[in-house]
């Protein structure tokens, strides 16, 4: 697994990508993982991305940074 960390406009962006298996095949489980992820990440103004290249999987976060707002800590 390789993780990065930037910012980019004001906000803080995370990269996690990680090796697809060699045979192609993928078995996911049914869960909330990546449903579950981009709603807590929408949940504070931020986005989620995935996506598959040169035989990886990849998911950038992208996160506002800066004070929260009265009543919302």
């Amino acid at each position: 697994v390789t993780l990065e960390r930037g910012q980019s406009g004001g906000g803080v962006v995370l990269r996690v990508s990680n090796p697809i298996p060699r045979s192609g095949a993928v078995e996911f489980e049914a869960g909330r993982g990546l449903i579950g992820m981009r709603e807590r990440v929408e949940a504070v103004g931020g986005s989620l991305e995935t996506s598959l290249a040169a035989g990886r999987f990849a998911l950038v976060i992208t996160i506002p940074a800066g004070e929260i707002p009265a009543g919302e800590e």
